[in-house]
């Protein structure tokens, strides 16, 4: 299938000889900052640039493969990464030198977004990833219902009339204010995942962004939820007074936050199972 331009990316830019224009435009006032632009800003752009002619010299699509358009993403991530850094030593020029470098670093940036979108977009054969991955969105959902549900818990254990002086609740309510904070980020963890696995049931380019993001969601806001869930259960068993609160009948938010929990933990395991099976080559 034909590789096509990414969108709005100009077939007749030249980033290496714009940055060779901008040197020698801004020699002086590069030289008074004395910041040692050719470090690495030089070789990463050119070779984003040689990449992207090596794939256009194939036709992109005649002979060029996905795997071309891969290696061209690569490179402009990386020249992106340069450009970053690059950007903070920009900020020792004196305008226009520091406006205009400053500028096509962030035109790098962008060039490096656009290829990396494009590869993500190309149009391939489908798969089939595995019935755990389902899970993402269920517990996406129950996150939801713990945040929401948990505002109404803790409006019923503010109005409770032992809250100032109950150690017994005070302890209660600083655990459920660290849950609901940590389900809270671990809601928009789980949100951008599940779009994640969307994309992935239909482009294997997804794929290897889906396991590096699960990961991290993983090793970053889901675990932290976890370890939250465990010290509100932990104080919860070991305190009849918050475990009677939690399960009072009137406190409709306490009971749904204590049984969807239960279902997030069964979520989360097959999360960690599903991630640990994803091999991507």
């Amino acid at each position: 299938m034909p590789i096509n331009w990414p969108n709005k990316y100009s077939k007749t830019t030249n980033r290496h000889n714009e940055w060779a224009a901008l040197k020698k435009k801004h020699a002086i006032a590069i030289k008074a900052s004395k910041v040692d632009f050719d470090a690495g800003l030089g070789g990463a752009v050119d070779k984003f640039e040689n990449m992207i002619k090596k794939v256009a010299a194939a036709g992109y699509g005649a002979t060029a493969t996905n795997a071309d358009l891969e290696k061209v993403t690569q490179a402009g991530l990386s020249a992106a990464k340069v450009a970053r850094d690059y950007k903070s030593k920009a900020a020792a020029l004196k305008d226009p030198a520091k406006k205009e470098l400053t500028a096509f670093l962030a035109e790098i940036e962008a060039d490096a977004k656009l290829w990396d979108e494009a590869t993500l977009a190309l149009p391939t054969k489908s798969i089939k990833l595995d019935t755990k991955w389902s899970s993402v969105a269920a517990f996406a959902g129950h996150l939801t219902t713990i945040v929401q549900r948990g505002a109404a818990a803790q409006k019923f254990l503010d109005a409770d009339p032992g809250i100032g002086t109950s150690q017994d609740l005070i302890g209660l309510k600083t655990r459920l204010k660290e849950l609901l904070a940590a389900a809270a980020a671990a809601e928009t963890a789980a949100r951008h995942l599940e779009g994640l696995v969307s994309n992935a049931n239909t482009n294997p380019a997804y794929l290897k962004l889906l396991k590096a993001d699960t990961a991290k969601a993983l090793a970053g806001p889901f675990n932290l939820f976890h370890q939250k869930y465990q010290a509100l259960e932990t104080y919860r068993k070991g305190n009849w007074v918050a475990d009677t609160h939690l399960k009072n009948d009137a406190n409709e938010g306490g009971k749904t936050i204590t049984n969807t929990l239960i279902f997030a933990m069964t979520d989360l395991a097959a999360i960690i199972a599903a991630e640990r099976s994803l091999v991507v080559v």
